[in-house]
């Protein structure tokens, strides 16, 4: 996934952060879902929680929250 879509989605979910250096779940239900999603970036980290988390992951194109994170590209 292109590191543009990522950056600007988590914009749509109000993490300012500046540019965006780092995307991780830091914490997951018991059925595997994402509760909480950290972004790290040059002006700082933003957490996406909650129902907000699963829709963030959505909200990149994932049919499921269920879905991995890992790396990402220029």
């Amino acid at each position: 996934m292109p590191l543009s879509k990522v950056q600007a989605v988590a914009t749509q979910f109000g993490a300012k952060v500046g540019a965006l250096r780092g995307v991780s779940v830091t914490r997951v239900s018991e059925s595997g879902r994402p509760q909480e999603i950290t972004l790290s970036g040059a002006a700082g980290v933003a957490h996406i929680s909650g129902a907000r988390a699963g829709g963030f992951v959505r909200a990149l194109g994932a049919t499921s929250s269920r879905a991995i994170l890992s790396g990402l590209s220029p």
